[in-house]
């Protein structure tokens, strides 16, 4: 009787327990880095520098998908320093020079750095390496630089360039596919850009139309990218742009010299 009576008590002391006891072995069961919530694995990954992230991206599929997420580039955004301007040394893009902001001098190699970049032509050996697989054109050409990314397009002189949106540090970039334009066009010229306020990159382009060999009219257009991805006509604009708008975008505005009335 009194052996089923002490039965009967280590029973209930045990049910009384049991969620107790349960929680602490939870408490100290090992947690991995992958069981933290998401939010702080982000705000983890956004503090790495560059040469981290790009180890961490390798780690495995879920950690290469974190780098995607829009709050982790908003938080990197958020604490990385003031954004620098990427010029391109010559009319091609083996060689991009990084300028930061508060450096005036070009020989300041500790802040003003090259980052080569090479296309399967160059047959380049670099430490930071993008291939980019052109298909029309051997030859790209910087056209912008805005957020960590950059925009490149093919032949200056073909109407119908084709143009690639790249992340340099990362490697990765993909072909807009743009709509043939009209015989009456002579000149194009493009710009990419991003905008603060509505949190979207912009291809800009000027169209230079030819009427009766003569008058030749220029229109402002605007490509949103990720959103329909359609030209919308801004109207006529006073001047020509020739080539390009200047590889400077700047506070969500792009910034370009007159090649005419220097």
């Amino acid at each position: 009787m009194e052996a089923k009576n002490l039965k009967r008590k280590r029973s209930k002391l045990f049910s009384l327990f049991n969620p107790l006891l349960r929680f602490f072995k939870h408490k100290h069961r090992r947690t991995r880095f992958v069981d933290l919530p998401r939010v702080i694995i982000v705000e983890i990954l956004s503090k790495l520098s560059i040469e981290s992230m790009l180890s961490s991206r390798c780690v495995c599929k879920l950690w290469y998908n974190f780098f995607f997420y829009p709050l982790f580039l908003t938080m990197y955004k958020s604490r990385s320093p003031p954004p620098c301007i990427l010029f391109s040394r010559d009319h091609d893009i083996s060689q991009l020079l990084e300028l930061e902001p508060h450096c005036d001098d070009y020989s300041s190699r500790l802040r003003n750095r090259p980052i080569l970049l090479s296309c399967p032509e160059f047959n380049t050996l670099v430490k930071r390496r993008m291939d980019i697989i052109v298909e029309d054109y051997p030859v790209l050409r910087l056209i912008g630089s805005c957020n960590g990314f950059s925009g490149f397009m093919t032949n200056i002189y073909d109407i119908n360039a084709s143009i690639y949106i790249s992340n340099p540090l990362l490697g990765e970039y993909f072909k807009l596919i743009l709509s043939e334009l009209e015989k009456s066009v002579c000149r194009v010229a493009y710009g990419f850009c991003f905008s603060d306020v509505s949190g979207r990159y912009k291809l800009v382009r000027s169209v230079t139309k030819s009427f009766g060999g003569h008058l030749e009219v220029s229109e402002l257009e605007v490509c949103i990218l990720g959103v329909d991805e359609k030209w919308r006509n801004l109207g006529q604009v006073p001047y020509h742009v020739w080539q390009d708008f200047g590889q400077v975008c700047v506070n969500g505005a792009l910034h370009w010299m007159d090649p005419i009335n220097k």
